[in-house]
């Protein structure tokens, strides 16, 4: 028998949430095994995220809530109608498209909930109210791209303010990658040199 349109989605679907499919009728969220894909190696984390959010940033996780970075002030995209389409650029700006914009700019590598279930985004309308995730807009935050979808409802939010633009408390990984790694050979340095000086 053929793999239905509907189970094709399905698994596409929770692939983007980094999860692997159980079956059609299980929720998303509700899914317990984590999907880990291909990455490029700037996407390859090397150092270790804690199972529980830190109460603030470290040299691993920067947290964006009001009690430090501060929440992230997203961007609306105007290629897409309706407000449906926000975006976490490098800074927030009241008039940008992904069909002219520098999309280059728009920042990934956001924390999701596989690392631990506080790790969950928490959404905020213009006036500061939180928009539950089992909201009737259908929203999705695609963590590894840092961008934000509403899938069912326009929204009131003209978007050319921070005041009038969606918000995100979330956390972000800012540790080592692959791309980036650690400086082994001055660790090494470092280390060889505290050894010497102490037994000296």
């Amino acid at each position: 028998m053929a793999i239905t349109d509907q189970t094709r989605t399905n698994v596409a679907f929770k692939s983007l949430q980094g999860k692997a499919r159980g079956n059609d009728s299980t929720p998303y969220y509700a899914e317990t095994i984590p999907r880990k894909g291909t990455t490029h190696a700037d996407q390859v984390w090397l150092s270790d995220v804690p199972r529980t959010p830190p109460s603030s940033s470290t040299e691993v996780v920067a947290r964006y809530y009001p009690d430090a970075e501060g929440e992230i002030v997203l961007t609306m995209d105007r290629a897409v109608a309706g407000g449906r389409k926000w975006v976490a650029l490098d800074r927030f700006e009241g008039s940008w498209s992904s069909g002219s914009g520098d999309v280059s700019r728009v920042q990934g590598g956001w924390i999701a909930p596989e690392f631990g279930a506080q790790y969950v985004a928490q959404l905020y309308d213009g006036a500061g109210q939180r928009i539950p995730e089992l909201d009737a807009s259908d929203w999705m935050f695609d963590y590894a791209a840092g961008v934000l979808t509403f899938n069912s409802q326009d929204r009131a939010e003209s978007g050319t303010s921070a005041g009038q633009a969606i918000k995100l408390r979330v956390f972000r990984y800012i540790g080592h990658t692959l791309g980036s790694p650690p400086d082994f050979e001055q660790t090494y340095i470092a280390a060889r040199d505290g050894n010497a000086s102490t037994s000296a």
